[in-house]
């Protein structure tokens, strides 16, 4: 059973009717704005020093590519194979976020770095061609090969801030096409961000008598813990007399409206 189709991981609980129509109520609503750029591979590291780019937003699963995978990304671009585009979400603040792309900007940063997020070295390893540059770090390349990798540049696709929130969480749920695609709680962590989410995420995470009531740990991992207390709150305040499918577009509805909810509300 794979991670997808696992129910422990999509949830069959109420409202998670697996809705894969449109999230746009009519064209008017339609407007997305998004700039192609093209960043070499120092400059987003650059980025990511003066915390301009964030690699790890909380919607993102963590690093998971292994040693050998690793190395093999950074011999590909040592050997000018063309790397997938990469997705950004630009920021009210202008700082951007990864949407799609993480595993592979990690992999390079943590190369140039010398170690992983995890702390432990990184040098290359399994390599099938450049067998010259085995067990070598960053530092022990050529400083010519260390300019190649640098000056690399990568396809980045920048999803405007101002796009509208719905078109903007669909076009995220299309472009996540991978191996383990983010659930529609997930996607929220990323369009919605505010003290809305910070509420649900302290209420899942920090409030321990959820986890003991629900205990589904892969819930709880996934991020599925803050959407049943969304759908619980948005139906509380909407009531069901005011509900409109589907429930992704309600709930989506409930954090757009309170996106910015006043401060001094927290989890009691």
């Amino acid at each position: 059973m794979t991670e997808e189709t696992n129910p422990d991981l999509d949830g069959d609980y109420p409202g998670n009717e697996h809705d894969d129509g449109p999230v746009i109520d009519s064209k008017q609503n339609r407007k997305i704005l998004w700039q192609p750029k093209d960043y070499s591979i120092g400059e987003l590291q650059a980025m990511k020093t003066r915390q301009d780019l964030d690699l790890q937003p909380d919607y993102q699963r963590n690093f998971v590519f292994d040693d050998w995978k690793a190395s093999r990304l950074i011999e590909s671009i040592l050997l000018d194979v063309p790397i997938p585009a990469i997705y950004l979400a630009e920021e009210e603040d202008g700082r951007y976020s990864v949407i799609d792309g993480q595993q592979r900007l990690t992999s390079c940063m943590s190369f140039i770095e010398g170690k992983f997020p995890d702390g432990h070295a990184f040098k290359l390893l399994g390599l099938g061609i450049l067998s010259e540059y085995k067990n070598l770090y960053f530092t022990d390349l050529e400083r010519s090969v260390q300019r190649k990798i640098l000056n690399t540049a990568l396809h980045t696709n920048i999803i405007k801030h101002d796009s509208e929130t719905d078109v903007k969480f669909d076009i995220f749920e299309r472009l996540n096409t991978g191996s383990m695609r983010l659930n529609e709680d997930e996607i929220r962590n990323t369009v919605f961000r505010g003290k809305y989410i910070d509420l649900l995420r302290e209420l899942a995470e920090k409030e321990p008598e959820f986890h003991q009531m629900v205990r589904k740990d892969n819930f709880r991992k996934r991020m599925i813990y803050r959407g049943m207390i969304l759908r619980f709150f948005a139906l509380s305040e909407k009531t069901y007399l005011n509900y409109k499918p589907s429930y992704k577009q309600f709930c989506n509805k409930e954090l757009r409206d309170n996106r910015n909810m006043a401060d001094g509300l927290q989890a009691v």
